[in-house]
């Protein structure tokens, strides 16, 4: 620490390494917390660098974090400045399961790991001056063109290092409870009898039952994991935009790996006591490849999938609404693949029969355009799909050389509808 009667300054070094071994509650640390989470284990491992500078005219300050050290850590994230773990992860319902609707979320563990130095620093400048530099200024301020206020102003910078979020045994349930009325006709009669005669009608009346339909929808996945792989720096000035505006007037591009491997989807329906489950997603492993480039209001995504053997292309682009124009979303997709690796994939959520074998090609083309402003959505999406030297049989059918095309367009207009 270095102290003057104009100036101080002082730079130090710090490290954290915190561990929970016993299970806590989110309650126990929230106070009326909107929902309630426990967890078995935890733990937190940093280090960095602290840096304070003050003068007349300024203050400047910096948050660093560093590697953690090789004592701590192994050869393959030596580098790693940052390292959170937390494991067994539960949601606490107090929801009632008879319920309309609820929710249970389970997790094995999520780990957030930063790959290189997290940064955030803070540049002020006094409003106040020296007396030389002010007389200094005075004489020549006529021969001179002013500074823009966003040159002097305060800043205070953000930079994000290369992330890693990993999840493990991720398992989310929902069920709703619905309610469908069923309306039976029953025929009465009614006698009317008087002392001259007696008339019989028959009338019909309506009887309601109501019936209950459980639906429950189990998502789970053996791990799931997003690598943001660039740093991105940002620099906010509060005293010319917001924050946000900031954000939005910034210009970046980074990369986004995505995997997950073990993806299952199941729904199942319950009513009058019997009930039918249905495969909706089964995917051994899932990966993308994402670019994004960010510039004008507008961001730009170029995608590679690979969804078990199938590889896929996709573009987006989004360009987020302002006071006169709507928020506009347009994409194209791209598959060009064998029929064998197509049937494959789809034989892992609807089974096909073992009397079908086809080979040949596919390839699928689709854009769209999402149009939105205010209350209504506009959607529009045409699909174009060729199937070619198709060859194979089925049952006692056999076919060769076949080709096959067809192209459908989806339009809809006031899709969604905002209620007030």
């Amino acid at each position: 620490m270095v102290k003057s009667a104009e100036a101080l300054s002082f730079n130090t070094d710090w490290r954290l390494n915190a561990k929970q071994t016993s299970s806590l509650q989110l309650s126990e640390l929230w106070a009326n917390t909107p929902q309630d989470l426990s967890w078995n284990i935890s733990q937190l491992t940093t280090a960095g660098k602290l840096s304070f500078n003050q003068t007349p005219s300024s203050t400047d300050w910096q948050f660093i974090t560093t590697p953690i050290g090789a004592a701590t850590q192994t050869q393959q994230n030596a580098g790693d400045t940052l390292q959170f773990t937390v494991g067994e992860l539960k949601q606490l319902s107090a929801q009632d399961n008879n319920a309309a609707k609820h929710a249970d979320v389970s997790l094995g563990s999520i780990t957030i790991n930063a790959l290189a130095p997290l940064t955030v620093s803070s540049q002020r400048n006094s409003n106040t001056s020296s007396s030389i530099s002010s007389s200094i200024s005075s004489s020549i301020s006529s021969a001179q063109t002013s500074v823009p206020a966003s040159d002097t102003a305060n800043k205070f910078t953000l930079t994000l290092p290369p992330l890693n979020l990993a999840l493990e045994q991720l398992h989310f349930s929902q069920t709703t409870q619905t309610v469908v009325s069923e309306t039976a006709a029953v025929d009465t009669k009614k006698a009317e009898t008087t002392a001259v005669e007696t008339k019989v009608a028959e009338a019909s009346a309506e009887k309601s039952t109501n019936t209950s339909i459980t639906t429950k929808t189990d998502m789970s996945a053996g791990s799931f994991s997003i690598a943001l792989q660039k740093a991105m720096s940002f620099e906010f000035k509060p005293e010319v935009e917001a924050s946000l505006d900031s954000l939005l007037t910034a210009t970046w591009q980074n990369q986004l790996a995505w995997q997950a491997n073990q993806l299952n989807i199941e729904k199942q329906l319950s009513s009058k006591g019997r009930s039918r489950k249905e495969t909706l997603l089964k995917l051994d492993k899932l990966t993308l490849e994402q670019s994004l480039n960010w510039k004008n209001n507008t961001l730009f995504g170029d995608e590679h999938w690979q969804v078990g053997t199938v590889k896929l292309q996709s573009q987006h682009k989004l360009n987020l609404a302002t006071a006169s124009k709507p928020l506009v979303l347009t994409g194209q997709w791209v598959v060009d693949t064998s029929m064998t690796e197509a049937l494959s994939l789809l034989n892992q959520t609807q089974p096909l029969p073992a009397e079908l074998n086809v080979t040949g090609h596919n390839q699928l083309q689709a854009q769209f355009n999402l149009t939105q402003q205010r209350d209504q959505t506009q959607f529009a999406m045409q699909i174009t799909q060729s199937m070619t030297e198709l060859e194979g049989f089925y049952k006692d059918t056999t076919f060769e050389g076949e080709n096959c095309r067809r192209n459908v367009s989806l339009l809809g207009g006031n899709l969604i509808k905002r209620v007030s």
